[in-house]
């Protein structure tokens, strides 16, 4: 969609954007000054958030990756620029200056800023894919504590006191007396929580949050011109922000420490300053790129998270320069603005401008909205920030440990901080996902191939064989990760299976990674194999695939390639097998593994039924062709014209194409036909053939066999039906070893 290509709907998005953003960026901002303790301390908070939302919500609406997201103040952000005024408050960077607020206004602006910078780096680093990795529960906790700080910080504005709940986490004793004078204060609050939540359930087309600041800052100015004089008091009140500068933002026009003294303050206390920007930049990060998820689901849209990632940067480093708050991809504002058809970055940018005017034009009149409003506000703000699924997992008995992430999160990020919750809850996480996988078997399944065996047709006498000794061969389908946290498991588990063995497969197939500690161990397992004269065996590891040659090399260079030897190795698992079977036929019996190759008609399986007569008619119209090892016989789509006849050597009927096109479906020697299904179907080959080792066929072809057909239907009806019944029992055969395979 072209920038333009939505005008309309941009300037209604933008518009019903900037009125829900307008509250909340006082709200956001008040809260965050709110520590410092003075009314213009208040007042300047107020103009922060409103900067804050102006100039992050532009300048990332214009370089950011997700179009119709808008950015502002949000709860994550506030919540570090208040602990970091808080603390600052206390510090000696502080208490050296002359104009403390002034000071608190340059230093916090000084965070902003490296904190954007963090951000733009995490852009260019590409670091925007990484933000998926951090676990559901941990995002959950950290969001709930974020919405317990600001409800519990928000207790003593509508109450009309202070110190009820400090920045630390504490609680400070509040008389009874106070509260019971602060009951009209407590009455606007609750006031403007009711005519918030009643407004959202009526429409929403007017912004709830809007209907509350309106009506509670009413109900206050009529408060106090029947019963509480003092409310109407503009110089310092409590009650109110007071007044906000108004006027176009100056860039640095808050400055009162000198670049070089910056500098130098934050040389001497690096942690002080360099901690927060980096929370800043990281929560900033995970808050917009989850914001701009709901985005691609209600727009049908995907973002770009590393180019989103430059444009939070930018937008916060911007707003750093004018004094303003810290910003992120704010949900609930970009809802509004896409469900009111703003989808590209004409709204977000608009959504500025907007609050821009409102900020010079109406500054003034602002300076009038009640705290306990704001307070309400931003109550109602964060029991909307719960995440009530995480909460929901407390009656889910089964979801404990992702309950147990949560509850820590939450309460770390109350009472220390939210970087270490953060980095507290990924440690809980990898450790409960390290437990869950050393936990877990390293094999899908492992099986004895008395019932499994490989896709070589066999002889009766080498069938025999198998089923009484296959048991001796035995095959691990190793899947996930064979580390260090799961090579003991299995080297047990293949320890208490050696009695009995004489052959083991290690099938790679599903495995996805092999550290040391793993290569080690199939190293150890292959020589424990040997020393009992048996043999070892990996297979699945010569695919073409870059994974798989990846995972060799590394094999080979560990020296495990070495260990198993090269006739060990092979690209799958029936091929392994295969060559298992030939081992154990050819110890137990030698004689049946004798070359075999038929010069008469009197072994081919298909001609049993046959009288000698019809079998020399079969015999004349039969063409005689010599295949050496590794040539096709046939291509998939070729003609499925004739039939084939395997006097001697084997062939092998493979996969037509596609990353499987090695993948073989049956082995035939001696005696076996191939070719028939595209014959009865009178269709192209499917799949392809090719001679293993040098053949012998003999080839009917269609048109001979049509044609004998009507000189002796008994030959045709005969061949047919034993083409038939073969068919039934290699159906049978296949369904047993599924049945097998299932039940292993």
């Amino acid at each position: 969609m072209s920038t333009f290509d939505n005008i309309k709907g941009d300037i209604s998005g933008g518009i019903s954007a900037a009125v829900i953003a307008l509250p909340l960026a006082l709200a956001f901002g008040v809260s965050a000054f709110a520590s410092i303790g003075t009314p213009e301390a208040l007042a300047q908070g107020a103009a922060a958030g409103m900067y804050g939302a102006i100039f992050t919500g532009i300048f990332a609406a214009l370089f950011g990756g997700t179009p119709s997201q808008i950015t502002g103040p949000t709860g994550p952000m506030t919540v570090v620029i208040t602990e970091f005024i808080a603390t600052l408050m206390k510090h000696p960077a502080i208490l050296e200056q002359p104009d403390p607020l002034s000071a608190v206004l340059t230093l916090t602006a000084v965070v902003v800023f490296l904190g954007g910078i963090v951000q733009v780096l995490m852009g260019i680093l590409r670091c925007g894919t990484l933000i998926k990795f951090i676990p559901y529960p941990v995002i959950a906790g950290f969001m709930n504590g974020i919405a317990v700080i600001i409800f519990l910080g928000q207790v003593g504005p509508i109450l009309g006191i202070k110190g009820f709940f400090n920045t630390e986490g504490g609680f400070s004793p509040v008389l009874l007396n106070d509260m019971v004078g602060s009951l009209p204060v407590l009455g606007i609050g609750v006031a403007t929580i009711l005519a918030i939540m009643i407004s959202g359930k009526i429409t929403r087309k007017v912004p709830a949050s809007l209907v509350g600041l309106i009506l509670g800052t009413g109900l206050y100015l009529l408060l106090g011109k029947t019963l509480v004089p003092e409310f109407l008091r503009f110089e310092s009140n409590p009650f109110i922000i007071g007044a906000i500068p108004t006027g176009f933002p100056i860039p640095f026009g808050f400055l009162s420490i000198s670049f070089g003294d910056i500098f130098a303050i934050i040389l001497k206390y690096p942690t002080a300053f360099l901690a927060p920007a980096l929370t800043l930049g990281i929560l900033g990060a995970i808050d917009s790129l989850l914001t701009s998820l709901v985005a691609d689901v209600s727009t049908k849209t995907k973002h770009h998270s590393n180019r989103e990632l430059f444009g939070q940067g930018i937008g916060n480093a911007v707003s750093a320069v004018f004094g303003g708050m810290a910003g992120a991809g704010a949900t609930v504002r970009t809802v509004v603005n896409i469900q009111n058809g703003g989808r590209t970055r004409i709204s977000g940018i608009l959504h500025g401008l907007v609050l821009l005017f409102i900020l010079v034009a109406l500054g003034s009149v602002a300076g009038w909205i009640p705290m306990c409003v704001l307070a309400a506000i931003l109550i109602v703000t964060a029991v909307s920030m719960l995440d009530t699924y995480s909460l929901s997992l407390i009656r889910k008995k089964t979801a404990f440990k992702d309950l147990l992430v949560v509850g820590v999160v939450t309460i770390i990020t109350v009472v220390l901080d939210l970087m270490i919750a953060v980095g507290i809850g990924l440690l809980i996480s990898a450790f409960l996902f390290l437990r869950e996988i050393i936990g877990a078997r390293v094999y899908k399944k492992k099986y004895r191939c008395e019932d499994i065996l490989s896709k070589r047709a066999r002889t009766e006498e080498e069938t025999t064989v198998l089923s009484e000794h296959g048991c001796e061969i035995l095959v691990y389908e190793l899947s996930g990760n064979l580390f260090f946290g799961t090579a003991d498991k299995l080297s047990d588990d293949v320890q208490k299976e050696l009695d009995g063995t004489q052959i083991i497969i290690f099938d790679l197939k599903r495995v996805d990674t092999i550290d040391i500690t793993g290569a080690e161990l199939i190293k150890r397992i292959c020589d424990d194999v040997k020393s009992n004269a048996e043999t070892f065996m990996l297979s699945s590891l010569l695919s073409g695939t870059r994974s798989r040659e990846k995972l060799m090399l590394y094999l080979r260079d560990l020296g495990v390639m070495e260990s198993v030897g090269e006739e060990n190795i092979f690209p799958d698992v029936d091929r392994a097998l295969e060559t298992a079977e030939n081992r154990m036929i050819e110890k137990y019996s030698p004689e049946s593994v004798a070359p075999r190759c038929q010069w008469d008609f009197s072994d081919f399986v298909l001609l049993n039924h046959l009288t000698p007569e019809q079998k020399a008619r079969v015999k004349q119209v039969m063409e005689k062709r010599a295949y050496r090892a590794g040539e096709t016989i046939f291509e998939e789509g070729e003609p499925g014209d004739a039939l084939f006849f395997i006097a001697c050597g084997y062939v092998s009927i493979l996969a037509a194409s596609g990353p499987k096109k090695d993948m073989r479906f049956a082995s035939l020697g001696p005696g076996l036909y191939f070719g028939e299904m595209a014959l009865l179907e009178r269709s192209v080959r499917s799949a392809r053939a090719v001679a293993d080792e040098d053949c012998e066929l003999y080839v009917l072809k269609m048109d001979d066999f049509e044609n004998l057909m009507e000189e002796d239907a008994t030959i045709g009806t005969r061949i047919l039906a034993t083409m038939a019944k073969i068919l039934s029992q290699r159906l049978r055969k296949v369904s047993g070893e599924l049945t097998a395979l299932e039940s292993v």
